[in-house]
């Protein structure tokens, strides 16, 4: 008995140390989780000091150990009541107050003859307590504050609901299980022949309390007993290298060592170890690390990769359904689905989804009146189902459980903008969803979000600059047709008055047939310009571009009296679609050539260079130099904008420029990979940079 007595006692230091801390730690913030500790505090001491009790060598030590474990047992009760009352969500401050008051007056006593009076034998124990004038006081507070936080659990029973109800009602369950545990270690006391039986229970109490405090979370059981018994194993085997030491010792060299009972050294053997294991946090993760990815069924390196692959998915149907399918192998949920929505749909579709039958998909997309969607813009973070109370205007939700085999509802949202949810089923072998599984769940939903909206802000801001683009063609398209039809509209004025005469009418046909060109290659190039078609590349030779945009454009180059300079250079290929490099340099000669009507020995050299781009790998850069009069700092800055340019649009006999030229060389250029850049300052002509990437082989 007295074996049983020290392995149940030591079992309830060990419960209560572990769940004590553990809710502490869960939450700092909660006044709760420092409410449970205090009380598990209390528990872990009075089973302390009762193992040393059942240890001691002689009735001395048994009667010092026999004042302490009674002295801190009265505050068991009083905590238990505190804590008890704020889980209901009761004051009583008075009760509580005067408690504490009681529990320290006879606490002050307890090391004098008038809680514990003596030790004498009783049936196997050696050294049982016999009680002083202050035991009454004491057996009435303790059962004062038992039963009043009996009926306090009872009363928060008959007012909860669903879940709650259950939850609560396990407790009382556990509660009255461990007292009556508790209870026989007081019959021997009162001279009633029962010996404490029942102390194994008290380890049913702190688990049953636990359970509540932890709201079915961290009490997933299999994942509680699991990492318990993975500590007990550990902190067990390396204490008992003590004892085996001194025992080794004592074998050796008997008359050296004094008679050691081998069990007093294990057990604070035990108690220091378990101490300095839980105060290396590397060692506790590192532990539940290989526990959680091995034994609790939740694959967390497969799920972390997942989430940092998640923003790298650019294809949203892809996402969706490799989602679904890490969540289902890596926490082993059968059913798992997404349900998103799109800036242009409402409804929130079923985007992806394993597991779930074909009448579940096919009763058609949640609507922002479905419970889980209210749900989960309501909550903001991921519900679990079976934590839930029932309340307002909610379905049953044990109905809505069977009905459609929901048990955790996780938000897909960023910000303030919500995009759908991630539902998913009931684990296999009717696991519970640990901590773990849920900040797994949760980091996933954020993650893809996260993604979502950052890809709608890109769109959004495209959007926005198409628009801004699409107002600055409009206004330079509407500038550069106003001319010609204004013509063409004052002609037609005149020709009732003047409509016979010959001289008239040929003018008439001209300015017509001439307009009329103008206003179509304004089309072309704006056509041009919005052209975004796939064009095939392959090796080109800068060098060879350049010369066949000579050999296109020789006649201007001699009526200008324009001097070309090409640099000889053996560059690589790049690639690149002939015809539209063609096209790139053709306009960039033209506008130098029109740029340098007015200059007395006009010049253009052209250069390659061999450059390495930011980006990586290489490039060919053609370097394109004219020394005309150079561009404004105003024109410069915003010279590849549609509709911008140096020439006059209007004035007659002169050259007329549409602003488009530049802007379709940056589309090409930028198409092929490269860049362009201009460096002009006025009087000092104009140099353009152009680089297309190299044509790389394979190794």
């Amino acid at each position: 008995m007295i074996i049983y007595c020290i392995v149940t006692a030591f079992l309830n230091v060990l419960a209560s140390v572990l769940l004590g801390l553990s809710v502490l730690f869960k939450d700092l913030k909660r006044r709760e989780n420092h409410l449970f500790a205090w009380f598990t505090a209390s528990f872990a001491a009075w089973s302390f000091f009762y193992i040393l009790w059942q240890l001691a060598g002689n009735a001395e030590e048994a009667l010092t150990y026999t004042r302490l474990l009674t002295g801190v047992s009265i505050y068991i009760p009083v905590t238990y009541f505190h804590f008890v009352s704020r889980l209901a969500g009761k004051s009583g401050r008075v009760e509580i107050a005067a408690g504490y008051a009681a529990a320290l007056g006879l606490s002050f006593s307890m090391m004098t003859p008038h809680l514990v009076r003596s030790v004498e034998p009783l049936m196997m124990f050696p050294y049982w307590p016999k009680g002083g004038v202050l035991f009454y006081p004491y057996i009435i507070t303790f059962a004062y504050f038992t039963v009043r936080a009996w009926t306090r659990l009872i009363g928060a029973y008959r007012e909860a609901v669903y879940w709650r109800k259950k939850q609560l009602g396990y407790v009382c369950v556990c509660t009255v299980v461990g007292w009556v545990g508790g209870l026989t270690n007081f019959l021997l006391w009162f001279d009633i022949p029962v010996p404490p039986v029942g102390n194994g229970l008290a380890l049913v109490y702190i688990i049953g309390v636990s359970y509540a405090m932890m709201r079915f979370r961290l009490a997933d059981m299999d994942q509680f007993l699991i990492k318990g018994a993975a500590y007990l194993c550990f902190v067990a085997g390396v204490a008992l290298l003590y004892p085996l030491i001194i025992a080794g010792l004592s074998a050796l060299s008997p008359a050296a060592m004094p008679e050691l009972a081998l069990a007093t050294p294990y057990v604070g053997a035990f108690l220091v170890t378990l101490t300095l294991v839980w105060a290396s946090p590397r060692f506790r993760r590192r532990l539940e690390s290989v526990l959680e990815d091995r034994a609790l069924g939740a694959d967390r390196q497969g799920l972390s990769e997942h989430i940092r692959r998640i923003s790298l998915i650019a294809d949203p149907a892809k996402l969706y359904r490799e989602t679904v399918e890490v969540v289902s192998q890596g926490l082993e949920v059968p059913r798992v689905a997404i349900y998103c929505r799109t800036e242009q749909v409402a409804a929130y579709q079923f985007c992806a989804g394993v597991g779930f039958p074909d009448e579940w998909v096919k009763r058609g997309p949640l609507k922002d009146k479905d419970w889980i969607i209210q749900k989960a813009q309501a909550a903001g973070t991921v519900t679990v189902m079976y934590e839930l109370e029932k309340g307002g205007d909610w379905r049953d939700l044990e109905a809505v459980r069977k009905e459609s085999g929901i048990e955790v509802v996780v938000p897909i949202k960023a910000d303030s903008v919500f995009f759908g949810v991630m539902v998913c089923g009931a684990r296999q072998n009717h696991r519970l969803y640990s901590d773990l599984a849920i900040s797994l769940l949760e980091t996933i939903g954020l993650q893809i979000g996260l993604t979502l909206r950052s890809r709608q802000i890109e769109r959004q801001a495209n959007q926005t600059e198409k628009l801004i683009s699409l107002g600055t063609l409009a206004a330079g398209l509407a500038h550069e047709l106003r001319n010609p039809l204004v013509s063409i509209r004052t002609f037609g004025a005149l020709i009732e008055e003047q409509g016979g005469d010959a001289e008239f009418r040929k003018e008439f046909r001209g300015v017509v047939e001439r307009d009329v060109n103008r206003i179509g290659s304004i089309i072309d190039h704006v056509a041009a310009f919005a052209e975004n078609a796939q064009v095939k590349f392959a090796p080109v030779q800068l060098i060879e571009v350049i010369r066949g945009v000579h050999d296109i454009a020789r006649t201007e180059f001699t009526k200008a009296n324009v001097k070309l300079e090409i640099a000889e250079a053996s560059m690589p290929d790049v690639a690149a679609n002939y015809g539209q490099l063609i096209q790139v340099f053709l306009n960039l000669f033209q506008n130098a050539i029109q740029a340098m009507e007015d200059q007395k020995e006009p010049r253009i050299d052209v250069g390659f260079d061999l450059v390495k781009p930011a980006h990586g790998g290489r490039a060919v850069q053609v370097t394109i130099h004219d020394n005309g009069p150079g561009i404004d700092e105003t024109v410069r800055a915003r010279i590849f904008d549609p509709f911008v340019t140096t020439k006059a649009t209007g004035e007659p006999g002169k050259r007329r420029g549409m602003g488009l030229g530049l802007a379709i060389v940056k589309r090409i250029v930028d198409g092929h990979g490269g860049s362009i850049d201009v460096v002009s300052q006025p009087g000092r002509g104009t140099t353009f940079f152009v680089q297309i990437p190299c044509m790389e082989f394979p190794k």
